[in-house]
């Protein structure tokens, strides 16, 4: 093709036509600049559609993190839920210093549960891959980007807070704890339920004693806290999510 071109301008100064030369010329550079547009564009538009390609996988990680985030921390909430409840028929019974075989669970998984605490969780695996190799932009919704930093912002700020609530409570579990221990049979994990022959205590020790009682609240209120910062980092949870499913569902149809 070059030789084409090359052939035509040799020719036309050989038959020393230098108007229809200069036109051919010009006509040559005009074709050449827009091939070069053309091919800018067809990069442009590759380019354009491997990063929605990718933008499309991120968000779609993403919701499963946040999917993630939310069933695990929903799960943590939900046992310290059912251990402030526990805690209190703890309390009821010592109150009452009466102790019947329908309290054994409730009595032994009250003691168990007594300072297990776990912080909201955040699977953040692709934020921060997104964060650490600048293809944060490649999320070109500004406002998904945003609601990102809200949802961290107000994770983080729960966060801070575990290790003080954590700190608040302690001396009121290491009372506790001296008073009852257990000989697990088997090793439980945190979400285990445990049997009351796995307790060892002395009831007497136990009985109206008010600064055990006292612990025990002190302890509940805190657990309660904890789970309030959980229920806040769950709606933003959602609401992250929320959107990010909205973003699929567009750049889909």
């Amino acid at each position: 093709m070059i030789k084409f071109f090359r052939k035509i301008r040799q020719q036309l100064l050989i038959e020393n036509k230098t108007g229809k030369y200069l036109k051919y010329a010009i006509g040559e550079i005009v074709l050449v600049v827009i091939g070069i547009l053309i091919a800018l564009q067809v990069n442009s538009w590759n380019e354009y559609r491997i990063n929605s390609h990718l933008e499309l996988q991120y968000l779609k990680r993403l919701e499963r993190d946040m999917q993630e985030s939310i069933r695990l921390t929903s799960i943590y909430k939900d046992f310290q839920v059912q251990a402030t409840i526990e805690i209190l028929a703890v309390i009821d019974i010592i109150k009452k210093c009466n102790l019947t075989e329908k309290d054994y669970h409730a009595f032994a998984n009250g003691f168990f549960k007594v300072g297990k605490s776990s912080p909201p969780i955040l699977i953040d695996g692709t934020i921060q891959e997104l964060q650490s190799t600048g293809k944060l932009t490649i999320i070109r919704n500004v406002n998904l980007r945003d609601k990102m930093t809200k949802m961290m912002s107000e994770y983080q700020s729960k966060i801070v807070l575990m290790p003080y609530a954590n700190s608040r409570m302690g001396n009121a579990v290491n009372y506790v704890d001296e008073l009852v221990s257990f000989s697990y049979i088997n090793q439980p994990v945190m979400m285990q339920d445990i049997s009351f022959e796995e307790m060892n205590f002395n009831f007497e020790t136990l009985c109206e004693n008010e600064k055990l009682i006292n612990a025990l609240f002190t302890i509940r209120q805190h657990t309660l806290d904890i789970i309030e910062w959980e229920e806040v980092v769950i709606k933003e949870f959602n609401s992250f999510l929320k959107s990010i499913t909205e973003e699929i569902r567009n750049l889909e149809t």
